[in-house]
């Protein structure tokens, strides 16, 4: 086990923990499941499962849990009971009705999607009348088949020809881990009388205990029997073994001795008073006994200072108006005091200062009244808080805001008073918290389960690991990510993750979503949802589910058909809604004459699957029951920060903001409501519209349709109960602003009243993820939430900029100061994290730049190791080097004095060398490309961007003092403290040693594929990496081959000795290899070759020429002159898109060309293609012609632009693409292409340069 630096005495445990942990728990066989997991012994997408059981009485009841990875689908005696997709979740189903005396059978489905890793689990229980009671699991008596025959599910059907099969494991058995056991018999009780505890135990200890219990009636079926431990009445771990003797035999009334024998306590325990029991599998557990497991965290008594407040005199000054505050403090405030100007509930102005006297400056544009003055001590309970009030006269309109404001009782009872000032920097016990770090995935948190403790432990352990190495790097700021609502992990968990926190020292905020039920809307589109039609006919669309909406069968619609000519209503109602693919279809068959000319607008409804939920029906007093009952349980210490989107994460209607209408009968009691406040009369409201509706609630439920004829704009409106249709002004009509001003409106109302009643119980800043509308504007001058975070993507410096932006110009709309900070950012482009540090640091203060006073990048997380990995990309765990890019960067912004009181002055920005150096106090060193350097205030960071270890000399006076060795590639920096000076001819050196290693490495490459290498001086070090990039640039980024000859026959036989391309698993993520395909590319003089094999066994393209693409295919990209006009992505005539398809319209290999000159989708003639189908896929070989190619011929040396992407289609229509260099917008974008170099000769088979990570 790695020796970790103890570098806090509170640490200690932690690495003696890390240290334990390096040897694993064992794993008892026995546990709460009487099923196995079980599958074909050898992999397959399809299983089927028949198990036959005899019930010897009449059914009491009878219950069946059961999972499958990926799917199942399950029927008991030939009647279908339920399917589930999501193997996490065990389903529990009453089969009470279904089974009966005699033999029953089960069978199951069940589905793995990728027909790699499969498996089912199932137990089923059975009371009987007669008092007895049976339990059976999954196991190897079960019978399966790999091909469905007819009949299969009926309880008649002969199995004996199916083959047993093969047990897996029960729970927790990987890959699945532990999976939570569900109740399904009635259950007796067992009492826990006595649990010998070892006195001193710890976790990471081996004990034994022994304990008694008794069972209070019989129990009916035998079960393992575990140690359960308990925090705060939650379970937390269970070590099962088997029953001393069957449970079955247990006498009710008579105690039981069971000893447990060598028990590991596990370090995610919290060490404490737990609770202790004894259970079953079958059993209710009662009683129990209190445990001591390691030792109780002593309590902190908070100081206590008493306030005397002796004056407070406004005067005038230079600066404008001042207060002279004096008072006696009896007691010492560790952090000083806050100095308060107060209007009832609203904080006006706050001030820091160590000791009395103070002088509180009073801006000019607060509200004429009477104020109180405040003395507040930081970190230490004031008893009593005298005021002295005063007037001050101001404008009748304030020109200034109130503060955001709040005190925070840590887990100690210490306060922590903290406000947010008017350039939207949080002050937290009178300093600025300017946070520099990552949004955090716990692998503890997200894989926690009771069932698993040595897969929580690991996680548990990794976690440790990972948080120490980022704490020692210098970050010190997190917020988890818990990639789970609140309601899915027991609180214990969350406590868990904030007591780690405070044990390493860091400050750390927690994301707190709690989705509720689904939204559903109404999508109101003036122009996709129309048909025109005659009278008599039936007008069909077809409405499709995207990324943030579904739509089914289930969902409603509304019409509204109009005469064409005339613009008036003619019959509007209900829809009729159909499956179709991905989608539904929408008709209606509108009541009018024959052949009258209609147009139809269809208004369906959609179900949202994005960050906005029913809160209007949901968040009721269940839920907040709940949400009291869960923050209540925390206690969290004193370097807890901020609470994160406590209702959505990233709450938003996304594209569908201008279009949602909400659906539920809550939203329209809130709006009736809101109506009538607002209008005062329906008559009001009635003129506001320009509708002759009666009554609020049929004005709350009236759906619009607004349409576009040649006569104009048109609007309706319909009454979805009754169908009625009314016509509305659509330009004057207030309805529309009405329902959006409500709905944003009424959600920010929600965000304020669920962000108070957190901070009821720990009052920090509450937080959420911007994205845009008054649903994001807290129009409250005291409390709601307190804080607007930007969601900063992309590779482009301006537009990360537009997104702060967006939360400095949101923040200014609120009705009091909000803390700006960025919640996630992360720099799109294809490796993890950011290439280099200046990067990192140019990307992260653009941000703070335009008003962040907070930056987490997104993300840290368990790296994965592999390009394919979801969010490798952004991951800096991919690159531990990052962790101290951004330590240091944390460092810079902390250390800056002008940043907490910094406010973008206009919404065009300085240059950002000037606003580094001149607010972050950050100076960039050029000393050369081997290094990148960063000096703030008298301290120098230098990083070594070789791939190889350099040094650099310090001097002083003319002499060299030291020389300071630098690790390869950024690793870690060199940090200078009041250095003199670092010596130039040192850094020259090191230069010239960097480019004569990457002189030899490029001319390697080049030597690989025969290109000629000139020779060059190196003696200077910019005159060779000149050199250097002039050859990189040669090399392009893939070469074509010289071939022979080759045969256009499908058969691969040819390319067997040249290195493949591969398409990304990922588009824009290099080195994600989508492995199924493999593409080979050559030439000759007369044609250009490419060559491929595709592992896809359903190969469909119904298409051909120009809807080519739209389906299975292979879509080369070539730009023969891809350096003329730079910058233009627009093709020219020397851009060409060929699209090859295994399969076309016509049955046959389908070819088409693209090309500004020719007609979209052009048949190919003088090009050639061959392909060979077999059951995995297909191969292809195609020869394009140098006539195809405006007479271009291919010549060693030169250079092309070049791509290739695959279609995929499982069905009617391509499903995916996947590129090799570029993205998906190759078709119109040639500036995402790569370079392919035609090469003097062939290199040995090896993996292509271009591929690697």
């Amino acid at each position: 086990m790695a020796v970790f630096l103890v570098w806090r005495c509170q640490l200690r445990r932690i690495i003696w923990v890390l240290a334990v942990l390096s040897v694993a728990s064992p794993l008892s066989a026995a546990g709460p499941w009487a099923g196995k997991w079980i599958w074909n012994k050898v992999p397959a997408g399809n299983v089927w499962f028949r198990k036959s059981f005899l019930v010897r009485s009449g059914v009491a009841s009878a219950k069946i849990a059961i999972t499958a990875d990926d799917s199942f689908e399950l029927w008991v005696n030939g009647a279908k009971v339920g399917s589930d997709s999501e193997w996490r979740t065990v389903q529990v189903y009453d089969i009470t009705r279904l089974v009966r005396p005699g033999t029953n059978v089960l069978a199951v489905r069940a589905t793995d999607n990728d027909a790699t890793v499969g498996g089912l689990l199932v137990e089923v229980a059975i009371a009987c009348k007669d008092g007895s009671a049976q339990l059976a699991g999954s196991d190897r008596t079960w019978r399966l088949a790999v091909d469905e025959n007819d009949g299969w599910m009926k309880p008649d059907f002969d199995d004996s020809g199916w083959n047993e099969s093969t047990e897996i494991g029960p729970p927790p058995t990987e890959p699945w881990g532990g999976l939570e056991h569900p109740s399904l018999l009635p259950k007796s009780t067992l009492k826990t009388l006595e649990v010998k505890w070892p006195r001193g135990a710890k976790p990471g200890d081996v004990i034994d205990v022994t304990c008694s219990a008794v069972p209070e009636q019989r129990i009916l079926v035998d079960s393992a029997v575990a140690l359960r431990l308990l925090v705060r009445n939650e379970p937390a771990f269970e070590h099962w073994i088997d029953a001393p003797s069957p449970v079955t035999s247990w006498k009710p009334g008579q105690a039981v001795k069971i000893t447990f024998r060598s028990i590991r306590l596990p370090a995610y325990l919290p060490e404490g008073r737990l609770r202790a029991q004894v259970i079953t599998a079958v059993t209710e557990s009662k009683g129990g006994s209190e445990v001591l497991l390691g030792s109780e965290r002593r309590r902190t008594s908070p100081r206590v200072v008493g306030i005397t407040l002796l004056r407070a005199m406004l005067r005038s000054a230079i600066s404008g108006r001042v207060l002279d505050v004096r008072w006696r403090a009896a007691g010492q405030a560790p952090s000083g005091f806050m100095v308060t100007l107060w209007r009832g509930q609203e904080l006006w102005v706050a001030q820091n200062a160590l000791r009395s006297p103070a002088r509180l400056v009073v801006p000019t544009g607060l509200p004429a009244g009477s104020y109180s003055v405040k003395v507040l001590p930081h970190a230490a309970l004031c008893p009593k808080c005298p005021s002295v009030s005063i007037r001050l006269a101001g404008p009748p309109k304030p020109t200034v805001r109130a503060l955001g404001y709040g005190t925070y009782l840590d887990r100690d009872g210490v306060p922590h008073r903290w406000f947010v000032n008017r350039a939207g920097t949080l002050i937290w016990d009178g300093k600025p918290y300017v946070p520099a770090g990552a949004m955090y995935l716990s692998n503890f948190f997200m894989s926690y389960r009771l069932g698993n403790p040595v897969r929580n432990e690991e996680a548990f352990r990794d976690d440790i690991k990972r948080l120490l190495e980022m704490k020692n790097a210098g970050i010190s700021d997190i917020y988890l990510n818990p990639c789970a609502k609140w309601r899915e992990r027991p609180a214990w968990v969350w406590q868990r993750f904030a007591d780690l926190c405070e044990e390493i020292g860091l400050r750390y905020g927690i994301q707190v979503t709690e989705e509720t039920d689904q939204l559903r809307f109404w999508d109101v589109h003036s122009s996709v949802y129309t048909a025109s039609i005659k009278g008599g006919e039936t007008a069909r669309i077809m409405v499709t589910s995207d990324l943030l909406t579904s739509i089914g069968p289930t969902n409603a619609a509304l019409y509204v058909a109009f005469d064409s000519n005339t613009g008036e209503p003619v019959d509007g109602g209900t829809a009729r809604v159909l499956p179709a693919p991905n989608g539904v279809w929408v008709e209606a068959t509108p009541r009018a004459e024959v052949h009258r000319s209609l147009m139809v607008y269809f208004v369906p409804e959609r179900n949202y699957e994005g960050g906005l939920h029913d809160y209007w029906t949901c968040v009721n007093d269940t839920f907040k029951k709940a949400l009291n009952g869960f923050f209540s349980e925390l206690r969290l210490g004193p370097n807890m920060r901020l609470w994160i989107d406590p209702l959505d994460n990233e709450q938003g209607l996304g594209g569908y903001t201008n279009r949602a209408l909400p659906n539920s009968t809550g939203f329209r009691l809130m709006f009736a409501d809101w109506l009538k406040h607002k209008y005062g009369s329906v008559h009001n409201l009635a003129r506001a519209w320009g509708i002759g509706a009666s009554g609020y609630e049929v004005f709350a439920r009236l759906v619009p349709c607004v349409a576009v004829s040649d006569g104009g704009t048109v609007g309706f409106a319909i009454d979805p109960p009754t169908g009625r249709v009314f016509k509305v002004n659509a330009v004057r009509s207030a309805m529309w602003s009405d329902i959006i001003y409500f709905r944003d409106n009424s959600i920010a109302e929600f965000n304020n009243r669920i962000a108070e009643m957190i901070k009821r119980h720990h009052d920090v800043p509450v937080v959420l993820k911007h994205e845009g509308t008054d649903m994001y504007t807290n129009r409250w001058t005291h409390g709601g939430f307190d804080g607007l975070g930007a969601e900063a993507y992309g590779s482009d410096i301006e537009h990360i900029k537009d997104c702060s932006r967006a939360v400095h110009s949101q923040a200014l709309q609120c009705g009091r100061t909000m803390w700006e900070l960025t919640t996630e950012t992360g720099l799109v482009w294809t490796a993890p994290g950011y290439p280099d540090p200046l990067r990192m640091f140019s990307e992260l203060a653009s941000m703070v730049q335009m008003g962040a006073k907070g930056t987490y990048c997104f993300l840290i997380m368990v790296p994965s190791g592999s390009p394919n990995a979801d969010w490798y990309v952004f991951n800096l765990a991919e690159d531990p080097r990052q962790y101290w890019w951004l330590g240091t960067y944390a460092r810079a912004l902390k250390s800056s004095q002008a940043l907490p009181d910094y406010r973008p002055e206009t919404m065009a920005s300085a240059p950002q060398a000037d606003f580094m150096r001149r607010v972050l106090g950050l100076q960039v060193l050029d000393l050369g490309r081997a290094f990148q350097a960063l000096r703030f205030g008298s301290t120098t960071y230098v990083w070594n961007m070789a791939d190889i270890p350099l040094s650099i000399d310090m001097y002083s006076s003319g002499k060299t003092t030291k020389s300071l060795e630098l690790p390869a590639r950024a690793a870690r920096p060199a940090v200078i403290d009041e250095a003199p000076g670092i010596s130039p001819a040192s850094v020259e050196k090191a230069n010239l040693a960097t480019a004569m290693h990457d002189w030899r490495e490029v001319t390697a490459r080049a030597q690989e594929i025969g290109m000629p290498v000139p020779f060059v001086p190196v003696d200077d070090w910019r005159k060779l990496y000149a050199q250097v990039d002039a050859l990189r640039k040669a090399l392009g980024d893939a070469s074509a081959f010289p071939m022979d000859s080759v045969s256009v026959d499908g058969d691969l036989a040819e390319w067997v000795s040249i290195a493949p391309l591969y398409v990304k698993l990922n588009n824009g993520v290099a080195g994600s290899r989508y492995e199924k395909a493999k593409f080979y590319v050559g030439y000759d003089q007369d044609w250009l070759y490419v060559a491929g094999e595709v592992n896809d066994p359903t190969v469909v393209n119904n298409n051909r020429l120009e809807k080519i693409w739209d389906g299975d295919a292979v879509e080369i990209f070539v730009d023969l002159h891809p350096d003329s006009s730079p910058g233009d992505a627009a093709y020219n005539a020397d851009c060409f898109q060929f699209i090859f398809s295994p399969t076309s319209a016509d049955g046959q290999p389908g070819m088409a060309i693209f090309n500004p000159g020719l007609a979209p989708g052009s048949q190919l003639v003088c090009s050639r293609l061959a392909v060979k189908q077999d059951e995995w896929g297909w191969k292809f070989e195609s020869a394009i012609s140098r006539e195809d190619l405006n007479g271009f011929t291919c010549r060693p040396g030169e250079q092309i632009g070049f791509d290739i992407q695959l279609d995929n289609s499982d069905g009617a229509e391509r499903v995916w693409s996947k590129v090799w260099h570029g993205t998906e917008e190759n078709f119109r974008n040639r500036l995402g292409f790569g370079r392919l170099v035609f090469a003097y000769q062939r290199r040995p088979l090896r993996a292509n340069r271009s591929l690697e990570p």
